[in-house]
């Protein structure tokens, strides 16, 4: 459908009626813009002096930018405190140290990389948890077999108290890659 006039089209389409009117404006003079912010560096030395080191070390190591490493850093942290620490904001509420951080610059930016480097310390975690959930697991199957034999001798004479059945063991988790509730829930 083509329309040759605004008023053909503000009449076929469910247009406000002063449609019109408002194209017609060419002689308004538009409102002002703000201009732009000027950059500003990232205010490292506001951060605890460990934070601040890390941060610019790596900033300086990789050629980038502070603040790509800075602002992932608090959500690391936050996440190594997990619930151990809360804040109470009121007598009913209370809140952990979730920290959501987003980075957003233009490609070539280092993005990546920096916060590689700022989420690190949590993918080391996360492989020696589960390594050791791995060894959890053997030694949960060798406890299996012996409580399974238990319990076959246990259901002959039934003289002493049953067998106690092991718990499967479940993997601590730091790092999630698949946030679906079904993933999380495995």
């Amino acid at each position: 459908m083509t329309f040759e006039t605004n008023a053909q089209m503000s009449r076929a389409l469910p247009f406000p009626a002063d449609l019109e009117t408002r194209f017609d404006r060419a002689d308004e003079t538009p409102e002002p813009v703000a201009p732009p912010r000027l950059w500003v560096p990232f205010p490292t030395d506001l951060l605890p002096e460990r934070v601040a080191r890390f941060t610019n070390e790596t900033a300086d190591a990789l050629g980038c930018d502070p603040a790509m490493v800075a602002l992932p850093t608090p959500a690391v942290l936050g996440s190594a405190v997990g619930t151990a620490r809360v804040i109470q904001l009121k007598e009913s509420w209370a809140e952990p140290p979730v920290i959501w951080s987003c980075i957003v610059a233009r490609s070539g930016t280092l993005k990546s990389p920096a916060m590689d480097k700022a989420v690190a310390s949590l993918h080391t975690a996360q492989r020696t948890a589960f390594q050791e959930h791995a060894a959890a697991l053997e030694e949960f199957e060798t406890q299996k077999l012996w409580y399974e034999k238990r319990k076959t001798e246990w259901t002959k004479n039934k003289s002493a108290a049953p067998p106690e059945k092991p718990e499967r063991p479940v993997c601590e988790r730091h790092v999630l890659a698949d946030t679906t509730i079904e993933a999380i829930a495995r």
